[in-house]
């Protein structure tokens, strides 16, 4: 980086109007997924953000954050300290959803394969 002008830097990363403009159109989209008209455009990734999808993503957050405080909180009661149980705790919401995500890439994985043999 230091070989680079900060014009070139400027122009190599994205700022914060960029995320702007992006957060901008994939609201955009995502209205859209929510009436049935978004044909037209890439939704992979956005699915997880609209409709029932995204009530299972608040859902398991919550429950996650859940079974970390109630693992700290019977830590202090108990007036012990194991990382592990808080990190076990954790796995217990956060692994169930780790593996429809690799399930997910996989499917997406098979889906592309074709169309980047015959890009080549």
């Amino acid at each position: 980086l230091s070989e680079l002008t900060q014009r070139e830097i400027d122009a190599a990363w994205y700022n914060e109007d960029d995320y702007c403009t992006f957060s901008r159109k994939c609201e955009k989209i995502m209205r859209l997924m929510e009436r049935g008209e978004s044909k037209q455009y890439c939704t992979r990734g956005l699915e997880r953000l609209v409709g029932d999808r995204r009530t299972l993503l608040s859902l398991n957050r919550e429950l996650a954050y859940d079974m970390v405080l109630n693992e700290q909180d019977a830590q202090m009661h108990e007036g012990t300290h194991n990382p592990q149980h808080i990190a076990d705790a954790y796995a217990n919401v956060s692994t169930p959803c780790h593996r429809r995500a690799h399930r997910t890439a996989l499917l997406d994985e098979h889906i592309i394969r074709p169309y980047l043999s015959k890009e080549r």
